[in-house]
């Protein structure tokens, strides 16, 4: 390691460093641009995304989200951690507590970066649903 003292001084400098462009790095990195820092996203793969990227593009944020909301589907902050903590193997209740009670907010974030969540359901069983619609049941999966 190198102190700060001894770089030169036309070095690059960064306030913040995020290691990882998975969704939390991600994530890290754009709040913190957002903020005003200066960011440097490091990830050691050929590309970005980390553990996410092999994802289907399926979450899981309820707890009353505008979609669900729109749908007329009802879910609240507590059967949400119950889903979870009983579809989760060696479930982690204070993470998973955490997630749920900060699931709107999450939701909400996205659509103000802009990301568009179709106000629809679809209803029937499948893995992935066919059309663009913005919300599947978790109970007709598979």
């Amino acid at each position: 390691m190198i102190p700060a003292a001894d770089l030169p001084d036309d070095a690059e400098r960064f306030d913040v460093v995020v290691v990882g462009f998975g969704i939390a790095g991600g994530c890290a990195a754009l709040e913190a641009a957002r903020s005003g820092a200066r960011v440097l996203l490091l990830e050691r793969a050929a590309v970005h995304g980390g553990t996410s990227s092999m994802s289907g593009g399926h979450f899981y944020l309820g707890g009353g989200t505008a979609v669900q909301q729109a749908t007329g589907q009802k879910d609240t902050v507590e059967a949400m951690v119950r889903y979870l903590m009983a579809s989760t193997k060696n479930p982690d209740e204070q993470k998973i507590r955490a997630y749920c009670e900060g699931s709107v907010a999450h939701f909400d974030w996205l659509e103000e970066l802009g990301f568009e969540f179709e106000r629809s359901y679809f209803p029937g069983k499948a893995v992935i649903q066919p059309g663009t619609e913005g919300l599947v049941s978790i109970h007709g999966c598979c």
